[in-house]
């Protein structure tokens, strides 16, 4: 497809208009322009339906029929000034600058046949389907999920034959052909290190082997390296913080011992990333409180190096972690208050570059509000930030501008604490936290609204 490019009047507020530069597979770019849009061009609908472009300095402004762009569906002030509402349109579009302006589109996913309502459950993309699994709900665990279909909006439930107990808390992740559920807490607060390995395509679950296993536990994390999952750190038996983990082979069903020399200090609720060469640990809630600490795990060296704490974020547990292709980006998380007994939030956050061992600040003009429990998705330029606990201004922090912007507000899913979420490669989905519903959010195309002229 060709690119097409044009310019018309584009609306953000009821003062001020501004011009538009759209080009069709490519990037808006906004420029202020006068009231009157003099020597601006303009969209034109033309009796036969059909948009054209027209000088607007030669017709006076804007015409009859002329459209404008609105961000907002009602705006009073172009209704007032004679304009109709006729529509929308998705614009990708370049927000260097436009840190005022709310991006992205919701949409609201079926319900019917979705896994009941729960917390604490996992979610993976299998590339085709998300999978949800295990997780709480009414004082009881669970050990049932669903797969959700994007592309037809459809929900398929789960075998639970030969599925592993119900749990909460525990790993998951998807091995290209197989979802593998290890650890957790069962309903008696009796930790776990079994685990099984579900087939989508057969709709089968296969108990996976706890012959050298890493001990029982759960808040512990799990990768996947292309042919291992690898589990770290964690709580086990009174809460007690691990530094311990292992290496599952699911060709094999067999685990080989991850070595704790020179690995961090034990910890659980800390973040885990895979660099596509090493597993990179950091933060969490240690046996002392929460740290700022962490590591770097060699998979083939089978070996461990420490990361600098020089300009490293504040100790904290409850953040995220996402991985850029060079860099690691912790946003968020808190340290628990022994007097409130709460947590003393934040909405700070560093770049962590794995090759100088150097931590960058990233700001925190226009940064969503403090909060742990949050998720946070790299759409490959991109960081989403969704969810968490008390206020939920969700936000996109761009790594190339150094920017944050809003994300368009959604009234048909409940937000919550701890929702699972995962990426498409175009898209979000949001599920679980407080409730049984769900959203999709598009972060690379915004909403605006066709006004025409009487």
């Amino acid at each position: 497809m060709k690119n097409i490019i044009f310019t018309s009047s584009l609306l953000f507020s009821f003062f001020f208009l501004h011009a538009q530069s759209v080009e069709v597979q490519g990037q808006l770019k906004v420029t202020t322009v006068n009231q009157n849009n003099a020597g601006m061009d303009v969209l034109v609908q033309n009796t036969d339906g059909t948009v054209a472009k027209r000088d607007a300095n030669t017709l006076g402004g804007v015409p009859s029929t002329g459209i404008v762009l609105s961000e907002i569906a009602n705006n009073t002030g172009l209704i007032n000034a004679g304009f109709t509402n006729i529509g929308n349109v998705p614009l990708s579009f370049n927000l260097s600058g436009l840190t005022n302006i709310s991006t992205g589109i919701w949409q609201g996913i079926s319900n019917s046949n979705a896994p009941s309502y729960r917390s604490g459950n996992s979610a993976v993309w299998t590339g085709t389907e998300m999978i949800i699994w295990g997780g709480y709900a009414n004082e009881t665990t669970l050990n049932t999920g669903g797969r959700y279909n994007p592309s037809t909006d459809t929900w398929t439930s789960m075998s639970n034959i030969n599925a592993p107990s119900a749990r909460v808390s525990h790993s998951a992740i998807w091995t290209g052909k197989e979802m593998i559920i290890f650890g957790g807490l069962d309903n008696n607060t009796n930790f776990l290190n079994s685990g099984a390995k579900y087939n989508p395509t057969s709709d089968t679950w296969t108990t996976i082997t706890i012959t050298d296993a890493p001990t029982i536990r759960c808040f512990h994390s799990a990768i996947w390296t292309s042919t291992e999952m690898i589990d770290w750190g964690g709580a086990t038996t009174g809460f007690t913080k691990l530094n311990t983990g292992g290496k599952y082979n699911p060709q094999t069903d067999t685990w080989t011992t991850v070595p704790n020399i020179n690995a961090p200090i034990s910890r659980g609720d800390h973040t885990c990333i895979w660099t596509g060469t090493n597993m990179i640990v950091w933060g969490g809630d240690a046996n002392g409180g929460e740290t700022n600490t962490g590591g770097i795990y060699n998979s083939s060296l089978n070996t461990w190096i420490s990361i600098t704490t020089f300009n490293a974020p504040t100790s904290r547990s409850g953040h995220t972690a996402v991985w850029t292709g060079n860099e690691m980006i912790i946003w968020g998380g808190g340290v628990f208050n022994n007097e409130t007994f709460d947590y003393d939030n934040t909405n700070t956050g560093a770049k962590y570059n794995t090759v100088t061992n150097v931590w960058t600040e990233i700001p925190i003009t226009n940064a969503p509000s403090a909060r742990s429990g949050h998720i946070a998705i790299w759409t490959g330029n991109k960081m989403v930030i969704y969810g968490g606990t008390f206020d939920y201004s969700e936000g996109i922090y761009n790594n190339k501008t150094h920017e944050w912007n809003r994300i368009n507000t959604y009234n048909g899913i409940q937000q919550s604490n701890n929702p699972t979420a995962i990426y498409t490669g175009k898209e979000m989905i949001v599920w679980g936290g407080n409730s049984s519903e769900g959203a999709i959010f598009d972060p690379n195309n915004t909403n605006f609204y066709l006004y025409k002229k009487n």
